[in-house]
């Protein structure tokens, strides 16, 4: 596949291997299990060493998700304190580019990651109260192609609103809900340790400003409507 021609995102496996892995390993407390970010950074290994260029498919179920600990109480707008529980489940359909090596790439057809939140009040009975998808697009999507979507819709074909978000990996999505859920005791772990952050994450994400700074200020009209059509260049965050 010719993802010049394709619109696909490129990524390197061992950039992403080493994102997964360093999130796993400093956010474990803040999990039932990480086993499932150990085994989505175990695929990348091992489909990076394997020299073929057939579709792979990258997943946490819904049936295993990650979930997160219970929260000793999440802060709401009004002061109260809310148990909540959330669950991260991840599909990404990825093709592996150019031959085996350690700078080897692939490109990503579809990347989606779903947060699904719970109340814990009712033990007996908990309860979905929210659910959130963070995705990365492909091709020439109809909204930003770093988005996230809110809900389900009532109807099923109005996907919208498609809100800009960040390079949606599973690490950093798994560390969005963290940041959500456990206001202050995520923050206090994080400032504990020097590298609370990998450096592949931190580097998407300047990578990410860089390209929403020059896609706004290269729009000639609505600087919105200028940030919605833009498409990285396939390598952008490699």
């Amino acid at each position: 596949m010719d993802s010049e021609r394709s619109g696909f995102l490129e990524l390197s496996f061992k950039d992403l291997e080493q994102e997964t892995k360093a999130f796993a390993a400093n956010a474990a407390k803040f999990f039932e299990s990480t086993h499932q970010l150990f085994a989505v950074a175990g695929a990348l290994r091992q489909i990076a060493r394997t020299p073929n260029r057939s579709p792979q498919v990258l997943q946490i179920t819904r049936e295993d998700p990650l979930r997160t600990i219970p929260t000793k109480g999440f802060r709401r707008r009004s002061g109260s304190r809310q148990t909540v529980q959330a669950e991260v489940s991840t599909t990404w359909d990825i093709t592996p580019l150019e031959e085996v090596g350690p700078k080897r790439r692939f490109s990503v057809q579809n990347a989606s990651t779903t947060a699904t939140v719970f109340d814990l009040s009712r033990e007996d009975s908990p309860r979905l109260v929210y659910e959130w998808r963070m995705e990365i697009a492909a091709g020439d999507p109809p909204g930003c192609f770093f988005h996230a979507q809110l809900g389900e819709p009532l109807k099923q074909w109005l996907e919208v609103p498609r809100l800009p978000f960040i390079v949606a990996t599973p690490a950093a999505c798994a560390e969005f809900v963290l940041g959500e859920l456990f206001q202050d005791e995520w923050p206090r772990h994080v400032d504990r340790k020097s590298n609370g952050g990998s450096g592949t994450q931190r580097r998407y994400l300047l990578q990410w400003l860089e390209w929403q700074y020059k896609a706004v200020n290269a729009s000639s009209g609505s600087p919105w409507l200028g940030l919605k059509a833009a498409l990285p260049q396939p390598d952008s965050f490699i």
